[in-house]
């Protein structure tokens, strides 16, 4: 599990020498989100703790109560939209999970994120709990050039056991084009292009511009990327 404490408001004082004991009625009250780890293996969304005072007075220990929620089974399968051979990803599932109606815990309803790797075949496996969800699968970096990512919005009803034969089909990788010019506006050949994609899983790709007047084509996963531009070495900087 991982912790978060932010203070709760903009401004904390710093705690009095007193802090903690019996005496002392004032200390910073914080913020503690807990989250369980991204990989899925704990099928439990954050929970959110306000206005806790840190450390805890008279040398109390910090409770999280979670909510037993029953779990949802998703599998299914990755593969290839044109021809349906599998492919291994990995794969994002974010969604948001409401308050159950038990009592005697601390959950408030709230985002649920995962991240698995599929295996050889494309297949996953994965325990959730009920809620609206959005799954999408990644291509490895070596795919990441032929194919693009897949999202799939779904629906986990309360009190389903399984949800199977899930299939998320990864289409081909749009063309994407860069072109690099010097300030009198003619085409520069030879240039090396850095691509960063901004958003996860944050690859980053070398490609180089080729003739002077085509730049650089090819396909692309789909994203924002950072773009730099290194010169070729015969090239005058200015």
């Amino acid at each position: 599990f991982s912790f978060v404490v932010k203070p709760a408001s903009a401004r904390v004082p710093p705690p009095p020498e007193d802090c903690g004991s019996p005496e002392t009625t004032v200390c910073p009250s914080y913020d503690v989100l807990v989250s369980a780890p991204r990989d899925g293996r704990i099928p439990l969304p954050p929970i959110r703790l306000r206005q806790l005072v840190l450390p805890a007075p008279f040398g109390g220990n910090l409770l999280v109560r979670y909510p037993q929620l029953p779990t949802t089974t998703l599998r299914g399968q990755v593969a290839v939209a044109a021809d349906g051979t599998p492919l291994p990803t990995t794969l994002r599932i974010e969604g948001d999970v409401p308050e159950p109606p038990t009592l005697g815990h601390q959950f408030e309803g709230g985002l649920f994120l995962a991240e698995v790797l599929t295996d050889a075949e494309g297949r996953f496996e994965l325990d959730v709990p009920a809620g609206s969800y959005r799954l999408t699968a990644l291509p490895s970096y070596d795919d990441a050039t032929e194919y693009d990512g897949k999202t799939l919005e779904l629906e986990v009803p309360p009190g389903a056991d399984l949800i199977d034969d899930i299939s998320v089909a990864l289409p081909l990788a749009p063309l994407a084009r860069v072109e690099v010019f010097l300030p009198d506006g003619r085409p520069l050949a030879g240039a090396e292009l850095i691509l960063r994609l901004q958003e996860r899983p944050g690859y980053t790709f070398q490609r180089v511009t080729t003739t002077s007047l085509d730049g650089w084509t090819g396909p692309l996963m789909t994203g924002t990327y950072e773009v730099e531009v290194i010169p070729p070495l015969e090239q005058n900087p200015e």
